[in-house]
């Protein structure tokens, strides 16, 4: 097994640690998990976005100024506002977390480390710093692996900054089988 990915103290998931996480989910978490993985959005954003599905449409979330975390600095909403773009498989899968109730950001990390402890016995999984951040930043660190040449709409999407991007995100150490196993999640972001 290979060392666990750590940046900036929080975890970053290889697909097939991911895919080991995802097993021990019944199917409601494994929607959440899926959903916080294919948007890249935080937790809070996602929990917005979970009571106003009209913010999705074919292509993209459309999260306004009100839903956005971070940048609450800038003044005019839209430069707040941002588009979450999805991957084919967020596109089939986001319409369906409105059908299920969300849990509070507590609750759903100590989810989290119980899923990641119980994945440990069956496949090997280490559970360091595993946390919903995780999924975030899992999935801006695979976007950048697998579509290297599309780095300004990953950080728009994800609503960080160039340096964000190149101070968190540049130079992980994926194999070559993570980024074949990268594709089922990220096919169609581009």
């Amino acid at each position: 097994m290979s060392d666990p990915i750590i940046v900036k103290g929080t975890r970053i998931l290889r697909p097939s640690e991911y895919i080991a996480l995802r097993n021990e989910m019944n199917e409601d978490q494994q929607l959440i998990l899926d959903s916080l993985l294919l948007t890249g959005m935080r937790y809070e954003e996602l929990l917005r976005f979970h009571d106003h599905p009209e913010w999705l449409d074919d292509s993209a979330i459309h999260l306004p100024a009100e839903a956005v975390l971070k940048g609450r600095k800038i003044k005019d909403p839209d430069e707040r506002q941002r588009w979450v773009r999805l991957s084919i498989k967020g596109k089939a899968i986001l319409p369906h977390l409105h059908r299920i109730e969300m849990p509070r950001r507590v609750a759903f990390d100590q989810m989290l480390r119980r899923k990641s402890l119980k994945a440990l016995e069956h496949s090997g999984l280490r559970p360091d710093k595993i946390c919903a951040k995780s999924m975030r930043k899992t999935y801006t660190s695979w976007l950048r692996a697998y579509y290297p040449q599309m780095s300004d709409y990953i950080f728009l999407s994800m609503g960080h900054s160039s340096r964000t991007e190149l101070r968190h995100y540049l130079g992980i150490p994926f194999s070559d089988d993570d980024k074949r196993q990268m594709r089922e999640w990220v096919e169609g972001w581009a």
